[in-house]
C-alpha cells in the first residue's frame, strides 16, 4: 500500500525546512517558521532568500519553478511540497519520501 498525498506532502514540507535552514534561506531571526506560514509577508523571507531558494529547489529536485510563481501561488513551504508532489516522477518521490520520512 503506497503512502497518502497528505503525507508526501508533509514529509516534502519537513525536509524543504530543513533545506532552507541549512542553507540559511530563512531570516535566522525568525525562528517559529512552520510549514504554512506566508514566507514573504510573515518576513521569513526575502526576494534574494526567494532567488536562493528556488536555485535550492531546481538543484534538490530538478524542478524550475519560476519567481513568478513562488510569489503569487506558491507562498508557503506547503504549497511548494505540494507542487513537487505533482511534479516530480512517482519513482524519484517514493525515493524522497522514503529517505526524509
Amino acid at each position: 500500500m503506497g503512502i497518502s498525498k497528505k503525507s508526501e506532502i508533509d514529509t516534502l514540507s519537513h525536509y524543504l525546512l530543513r533545506l532552507c535552514d541549512e542553507h540559511g534561506v530563512i531570516d535566522p531571526m525568525q525562528t517559529s517558521l512552520v510549514a504554512s506560514d506566508d514566507l514573504i509577508d510573515g518576513g521569513f523571507i526575502d526576494s534574494m532568500g526567494l532567488a536562493y531558494m528556488q536555485s535550492i529547489i531546481a538543484e534538490e529536485f530538478s524542478v524550475e519553478i519560476s519567481p513568478e510563481m513562488l510569489i503569487t501561488e506558491l507562498r508557503n513551504i506547503h504549497s511548494i511540497a505540494a507542487y513537487l508532489v505533482e511534479k516530480l516522477p512517482p519513482k524519484l518521490l517514493q525515493s524522497y519520501v522514503n529517505k526524509h520520512a
